[in-house]
């Protein structure tokens, strides 16, 4: 008895099952995000400012992915305070100042505490993919009632600014202008797919390809 075997349904079947785990080893591979850079001390000084001015801070990606997450070291200056805390993120030129928005989220302040702690903002919804060694900057700005407070420190792989209420230049830096030392963060990045999980996706494209000649 001849045994026939049809590679269309096989073909079929393979590609849709590539192309149905793919983003599942996809989201594995990125679920969770990795500390890229880190500044944790030793504390120097506090930064105090109101809400007509805003804190940045230029730093370079170390890992290719997704910026998820940011932290800044502050504190609103008073439990009564009202308003939002805002970090928006920006590409930057080779001298650090803050160049084309990439986007901002927000905090209230009933997240923020009235003593330095890092706060963590969620960034994951802006998507914005980076690469290694890319230039970024960070901003920091509310609009608390009473004003708030930052933490800087001796970090020097990057720079600090002050900013105008629109988070715009003119900018200058603190580093030069007044001697402040950088300050504290940690910024979080989400790995991208490895080489191996692309190759999956292929296989499952190139199967549909050749399901489509056949039938041409």
């Amino acid at each position: 008895m001849t045994m026939r075997f049809s590679v269309k349904p096989a073909l079929l079947k393979f590609a849709a099952v590539c192309l149905f785990v793919t983003p599942l080893f996809l989201g594995a591979a990125s679920a969770i995000p990795v500390v890229d850079q880190q500044n944790l001390g030793p504390v120097q000084g506090n930064v105090g400012y109101g809400p007509n001015l805003s804190r940045g801070q230029s730093f370079t990606v170390g890992i290719g992915g997704i910026l998820s997450g940011f932290e800044f070291e502050f504190n609103k200056s008073s439990t009564r305070a009202t308003g939002n805390a805002y970090l928006t993120v920006y590409t930057t030129d080779g001298g650090g100042a803050p160049d084309g928005v990439l986007g901002q989220v927000s905090l209230d302040a009933a997240s923020v505490g009235t003593t330095h702690s890092l706060t963590f903002f969620d960034l994951t919804p802006l998507n914005i993919l980076v690469a290694t060694g890319d230039l970024m900057f960070a901003a920091l700005h509310a609009d608390f009632s009473g004003g708030m407070f930052s933490t800087a420190d001796t970090y020097a792989g990057g720079m600090d600014w002050g900013c105008g209420p629109s988070f715009g230049i003119p900018c200058w830096s603190e580093e030069l202008s007044l001697g402040v030392p950088d300050l504290v963060f940690r910024s979080y990045v989400e790995t991208v797919s490895e080489p191996g999980i692309l190759a999956l996706f292929g296989l499952g494209l190139a199967g549909l390809g050749a399901m489509r000649r056949r039938q041409g």
